[in-house]
């Protein structure tokens, strides 16, 4: 005899029904397993997390997936930020960005706070400090996908367009002539 999970009816195991899927049975009725799958959503269990557990369900659907797959619904596969973002740099004199570009721009685009950001933006945060307010980061080696934040300056932006692509060819062009 079991109580069911929904309406707390009792119920007695059917003469048909086999030991394993008697032992797997929540409900008395069908009609009860689909209230269950089908009522108010909940906070997920995981603390912290505001996804919602939807239906019968305990777990959001990105904690199942990860208690699913590593046995732990809090496992992180990667352990912290840096760690995460530093696998995708090629080191050298440049760090150069082996992950995704910003299409037309080839800036490194990265996946930070929930949201894509700036990839040298975001190494010099975690490796340098805050960037000051009213200032942007100048590649002081012209590579746009170079991320050490030694090749890094923050200038004004009326600074870093003199330096730019365009200051420096306009400057090729004059000593030529």
């Amino acid at each position: 005899m079991k109580v069911c999970e929904v309406c707390e009816a009792t119920f007695t195991r059917p003469y048909r029904l086999g030991a394993a899927l008697w032992a797997a049975r929540r409900y008395c009725s069908q009609a009860c397993s689909i209230a269950a799958r089908t009522s108010a959503d909940r906070p997920c269990d995981v603390e912290g997390c505001a996804n919602l557990a939807r239906g019968a369900m305990t777990l959001c659907n990105m904690h199942r997936q990860r208690a699913r797959k590593h046995g732990d619904p809090t496992h992180e596969r990667w352990p912290d930020k840096l760690t995460r973002i530093m696998r995708s740099i090629r080191k050298g004199d440049c760090w150069e960005w082996t992950g995704s570009l910003f299409q037309g721009t080839g800036y490194a685009q990265v996946w930070a706070d929930g949201t894509t950001r700036l990839g040298h933006r975001v190494v010099y945060e975690l490796l340098v400090g805050p960037i000051p307010k009213g200032l942007e980061l100048d590649h002081l080696c012209r590579v746009r996908s170079c991320v050490n934040p030694a090749h890094l300056e923050p200038v004004t932006h009326k600074v870093n367009m003199e330096r730019g692509y365009a200051a420096v060819m306009l400057e090729r062009r004059r000593s030529k002539s």
